[in-house]
């Protein structure tokens, strides 16, 4: 299963970007730019004199009712295909047009006087003319866009990872086991405290930004080391990012949210614990990165995983646009969230040292 937003996927849906033109404020803004439209047009054709108000009355009424058509065309094709793909929205909108346009030729043709109407290559010529303005209009507004879209997904990813940081039961969670180590064992409080410190360090000064891989790996470690003072025996953990490069770029906060899932909603309320296993390798094709948990008796809140999800998929399809969608692999027994993404490296290009616990970062 693949994860994308619930706005992203509707924003791929019908023809919301397009102009509202079925209000009175819009029309009359589309018949002024069409007035101007033909006083240029004849400027460019006709000289100033006995002959210009006539040939600036022919255009402007074929210009009009080419325009006014148009509107009418935008207006019911944003109602009707709502629902449609993008793609196939905009090509039966754009077939529409042209059809709009060559009507009103035609129209001319059939309906004035001979010499006044247009010909066959007049109808040729207006619906070539009509192919290349509606293309250009209609690539403007899907590139306009694209750009909207990317600042709205920018923005929510800034919300969700400041949203998103480390949850208050987790806080009191750790303050409580910090309060039983401090007399019997000050050492591991001390090391607990050091790691609770970066972890909060981390959700503040990096949310919503970018970080390297390796950042990230040490970040969960804190995040999961603190876990085991807490869950002993229940928890295990196995890392398996050996072959992974510390210096790729990533959105901060990558694992942590994940790791931090699979305690709360795949073990925590298991009597018996389970397994979390991180396993991440680079290939041809990029970067991969699997997280998962076993999911015992009693692990019943995988639902609340979503919100942290999409968030997620949001961040990393903002940075690596490419990149495929985060997938979800959920097994009676078992629930993995698989992360792909491209290297790049955040220096000259070349290698840090293996990302991984066992990788000697």
């Amino acid at each position: 299963m693949n994860v994308r937003g619930g706005e992203e996927a509707g924003e791929d849906r019908g023809l919301a970007f397009l102009p509202d033109l079925c209000g009175r404020r819009e029309v009359l803004g589309l018949v002024n730019l069409a007035a101007l439209t033909a006083i240029v047009v004849t400027l460019l054709r006709a000289p100033f004199g006995p002959g210009f108000w006539e040939a600036l009355g022919a255009n402007a009424f074929f210009v009009l009712w080419i325009a006014l058509l148009s509107a009418a065309a935008m207006c019911t094709a944003r109602r009707r295909l709502a629902r449609w793909p993008r793609r196939g929205a905009l090509l039966v909108l754009y077939i529409g047009l042209l059809v709009c346009a060559a009507a009103v030729a035609l129209a001319t043709r059939l309906l004035l006087p001979a010499g006044v109407g247009l010909d066959a290559t007049g109808i040729a010529r207006t619906v070539a003319a009509a192919a290349i303005v509606d293309g250009l209009a209609l690539r403007y507004l899907v590139v306009l866009e694209s750009g909207k879209r990317a600042v709205r997904r920018e923005a929510r990813g800034r919300f969700h990872a400041l949203e998103a940081r480390l949850r208050p039961h987790f806080l009191f969670n750790t303050l409580n086991t910090l309060a039983a180590l401090v007399r019997h064992e000050p050492e591991r409080a001390e090391r607990a405290v050091l790691d609770l410190a970066e972890l909060f360090r981390a959700s503040v000064e990096r949310a919503g930004g970018v970080a390297t891989l390796g950042e990230e790996i040490r970040l969960a470690e804190r995040y999961l080391a603190l876990e085991e003072l807490r869950l002993g025996e229940r928890l295990a953990v196995r890392w398996r990012c050996a072959d992974l490069p510390g210096d790729a770029l990533v959105p901060s906060l990558l694992l942590q949210p994940l790791v931090e899932n699979a305690v709360y909603h795949g073990l925590e309320s298991s009597p018996e614990g389970g397994t979390i296993e991180i396993t991440g390798a680079r290939g041809p094709g990029g970067i991969e990165i699997v997280v998962a948990n076993s999911l015992g008796t009693g692990a019943g809140r995988g639902r609340g995983r979503g919100l942290a999800q999409a968030t997620l998929a949001e961040r990393l399809a903002l940075l690596f646009p490419e990149a495929p969608p985060l997938e979800v692999r959920r097994e009676a027994d078992r629930y993995a969230v698989v992360l792909r993404f491209p290297y790049r490296p955040s220096g000259s290009g070349t290698e840090a040292a293996p990302a991984g616990p066992d990788g000697g970062l």
